[in-house]
């Protein structure tokens, strides 16, 4: 496994495009491609929540929709609000 290295100390000479400093960062991108993941996911799911929604609005316009099912259509409108994705890591 790697890990951070500076590979430079105070007061060297470096030459132009040496690397001063090496930087693991594997942790942090395995945590955006789980938080990707995550996003995509959670797409996936309001796209089909959306798809139900629209279907039980037409069925309720329609008269054709049970009332348990019109009366949750009611209540999930009424309940509506923006989905959020809490961050993979905590802050320092």
């Amino acid at each position: 496994m790697a890990s951070n290295a500076i590979p430079v100390r105070v007061g060297d000479q470096v030459a132009a495009g040496e690397v001063l400093v090496r930087l693991d960062c594997r942790d942090y991108v395995l945590a955006r491609s789980q938080a990707a993941a995550r996003l995509d996911s959670l797409g996936e799911r309001i796209a089909l929540a959306e798809k139900r929604l629209q279907r039980a609005e037409t069925l309720a316009a329609k008269k054709t929709l049970s009332e348990e099912t019109s009366s949750w259509l009611s209540q999930a409108s009424a309940n509506a609000f923006p989905p959020t994705l809490p961050a993979p890591f905590m802050r320092p």
